[in-house]
């Protein structure tokens, strides 16, 4: 499941990032691409939060944790590419 997220999200940053470069105006293609990532960043907490309601076990939400924060970290990681 988180794979599919991984690129889930980051396609959808990726492609973000390529709508922001044809608008032709650089302060409203960066506002665009950081509203994605806001998005998706509030999707994953989100997720987040409900993994940690649904963990009967503590290191099941100690994983849950791990794989979001490294998801963010990849999707940050894309966010600091300039598309090509």
């Amino acid at each position: 499941m988180m794979k599919h997220q991984i690129e889930l999200y980051s396609g959808l940053l990726e492609a973000s990032q390529h709508a922001a470069a044809s608008m032709g105006d650089p302060e409203k293609a960066d506002r665009y691409v950081q509203e994605t990532f806001t998005q998706i960043r509030n999707r994953l907490l989100s997720a987040q939060a409900q993994e940690h309601h649904q963990a009967a076990d503590g290191r099941e939400d100690d994983m849950a944790s791990d794989k979001i924060v490294n998801l963010l970290d990849k999707i940050a990681d894309l966010a600091n590419k300039k598309p090509s």
